[in-house]
């Protein structure tokens, strides 16, 4: 069975649409999960200790995704077509998860 924000995250996806990569982490602040789908990224917020709520805080078609550059080893920012910045940071070293993401997504 899967965790219940990996299953919140399979319940918005689109058809013909998968997850490939996920990473826990932190996007501007907020805990969570970073997903990597074949077509978006996805941001799932969880809150709460014993009843733990889950949020879609970014849902981010690849085509919007301006840019990725890494900040230091453990935060990168995702830079949106319009501007708009986010910061995604994780105990994983981002250049692994920057590759992950360029890997599915064909970014630069």
């Amino acid at each position: 069975m899967a965790p219940k924000w990996y299953e919140y995250a399979e319940k918005r996806l689109k058809k013909g649409e998968e997850i490939e990569k996920n990473y826990e982490g932190t996007l501007d602040g907020n805990f969570g999960y970073l997903f990597i789908t074949n077509q978006r990224l996805l941001f799932v917020k969880q809150e709460g200790f014993l009843r733990k709520s889950h949020e879609l805080i970014l849902d981010l078609p690849q085509e919007n995704v301006e840019k990725m550059q890494k900040v230091d080893n453990y935060q990168m920012e995702i830079v949106e077509s319009d501007g708009k910045k986010h910061v995604f940071e994780s105990t994983i070293g981002v250049s692994i998860i920057k590759e992950g993401i360029e890997e599915v997504a064909s970014l630069d």
